[in-house]
C-alpha cells in the first residue's frame, strides 16, 4: 500500500491537525500500532511520539486507549477471577458491590444502545409496517436481522 502522503511540500497546520486526529483515532480506537500507522502515513516516529504524548492538559493516547479497553467483557473477567479467588479460600480483594454499582453508573452515561432495545424498536416497526406493505416487511426483515447480528458481533 503506498504511503498517503502530501507530496513534498509543506503540511499547513490546519492539515497536520487533521492527520493527528485521524492517526489518534486510528490508534485510540481501531487498536492500530504505531508502527502500522507510520507505514501507512509520511509522518516521522518522532513527530507521532510527539502526538502519542497529548496537547497539553490532554490525557495521552495510551490512557485514553486504556478507558477503550475496558470494556463490560474485562471487569466480568475482573470479577470470575475474584469468585475463583474467594472459591479458594481467599480473602476478598475487591469490594464486587462498588464494581457493580460504578459499571452500572458507566453504562448509563455510555449512550450505547443495548440489542434487546434495536430488537424491540425493529419488531416494533415490523408490526407497523407489516400493515401497510406485508412485501417490504418481509424485504426489510432479512436486512435488520443482519444489521441486529452485526450490532451483536460489535456490541461491548
Amino acid at each position: 500500500m503506498a504511503k498517503k502522503t502530501a507530496g513534498k511540500k509543506e503540511w499547513t497546520k490546519k492539515e497536520l491537525e487533521r492527520i493527528r486526529s485521524l492517526m489518534e483515532d486510528l490508534y485510540i480506537n481501531k487498536s492500530y500500532s504505531l508502527a502500522q500507522l507510520i507505514g501507512e502515513w509520511d509522518v516521522s516516529a518522532q513527530t507521532l511520539a510527539k502526538w502519542k504524548k497529548g496537547k497539553p492538559g490532554e490525557k495521552t493516547w495510551d490512557e485514553r486507549k486504556a478507558f477503550n479497553d475496558l470494556t463490560p467483557i474485562k471487569l466480568r473477567e475482573v470479577l470470575l477471577e475474584e469468585a475463583l479467588n474467594i472459591a479458594g479460600g481467599h480473602e476478598p480483594k475487591l469490594k464486587a458491590d462498588a464494581l457493580s454499582k460504578v459499571m452500572a453508573a458507566i453504562d448509563k452515561l455510555d449512550g450505547t444502545v443495548n440489542p434487546r432495545v434495536i430488537s424491540s424498536a425493529l419488531m416494533s416497526f415490523n408490526n407497523w409496517l407489516v400493515d401497510i406493505d406485508p412485501a417490504k416487511a418481509n424485504e426489510f426483515t432479512k436486512f435488520q436481522r443482519m444489521y441486529l447480528q452485526h450490532y451483536i458481533s460489535t456490541f461491548q
